[in-house]
């Protein structure tokens, strides 16, 4: 899970200049699930999202 404003910027960087993302779910009851999707030319959207996207705000 990511939570923190440097996490997400980590993410965000990697994506940015990768092919694929690699998800994989384990789960002790239900087994494990892993999809592959393919992000390259993720930069545009990346770019988007942070022109029209601003973090919530944290609530105590």
């Amino acid at each position: 899970m990511i939570e923190t404003k440097t996490e997400v910027k980590q993410f965000l960087d990697g994506l940015a200049t990768a092919n694929a993302l690699y998800i994989q779910i384990s789960s002790l009851d239900k087994g494990s699930t892993s999809a592959e999707f393919r992000v390259a030319g993720a930069q545009r959207g990346i770019d988007v999202l942070s022109a029209y996207c601003k973090p919530a705000s944290k609530k105590m």
